[in-house]
């Protein structure tokens, strides 16, 4: 036997057969790992091997691999490590690293319930998708003073990243609108939503 992996043949060692016997070469793999080929005579290349001479036959083993396909998804953008399709030793402990570009921000994994948590083991083939959304930022808009009006917006609201609100000011009857405070962008009834408000 050779390779990386492990496992046992039938027959093994050295063994004597009658000339012209037809000898079955079986290999079975050790838990974690997988045959590969017969390699040695050309004989042994398909399993079987006709005793007309000395034959010399190595059973190859490898370590059992799985792949691990990443992908993207979401209004937002980022990229991730890994990438694509990637593939791995059983056992191997692959964290899964994502980076928002900037006017996005990461959510969560989804895909295989091993993705959840941001690291996979790989005993199986994995798929896995980090989802991006656009970045977004909270708004606040109070009243205050001794007179009553209304406001649009009003409330918290929630805007994407660069979203241009006009704040409006209604005073009620016997009241007057004065003017807008709290934020400095908030002063001339217009905010960038760059960062969260409050007007």
């Amino acid at each position: 036997t050779a390779g990386a992996g492990t496992g046992t043949t039938t027959p093994t060692g050295t063994s004597s057969h009658a000339s012209g016997a037809v000898v079955s070469l079986i290999a079975t793999a050790d838990a974690g790992s997988v045959f590969v080929n017969w390699t040695g005579d050309a004989d042994c290349a398909d399993g079987n091997v006709t005793m007309n001479a000395n034959r010399s036959c190595t059973a190859n083993f490898a370590i059992q691999t799985f792949d691990l396909t990443i992908a993207t998804a979401g209004a937002g953008v980022g990229t991730t490590t890994p990438t694509g399709t990637s593939t791995y030793d059983i056992g191997t402990t692959v964290p899964l690293i994502t980076t928002a570009n900037a006017g996005s921000v990461f959510v969560n994994w989804t895909g295989d319930a091993d993705c959840t948590d941001g690291s996979v083991t790989m005993n199986a083939n994995r798929s896995c998708t980090a989802n991006f959304a656009v970045q977004t930022f909270d708004l606040v808009v109070a009243t205050t003073g001794a007179g009553v009006g209304t406001t649009t917006p009003t409330g918290t609201t929630t805007h994407t990243i660069g979203a241009i609100v006009s704040l409006v000011a209604s005073a009620n009857t016997g009241s007057v609108f004065v003017n807008w405070t709290g934020d400095a962008d908030c002063t001339d009834g217009s905010v960038t939503m760059n960062a969260n408000r409050s007007c």
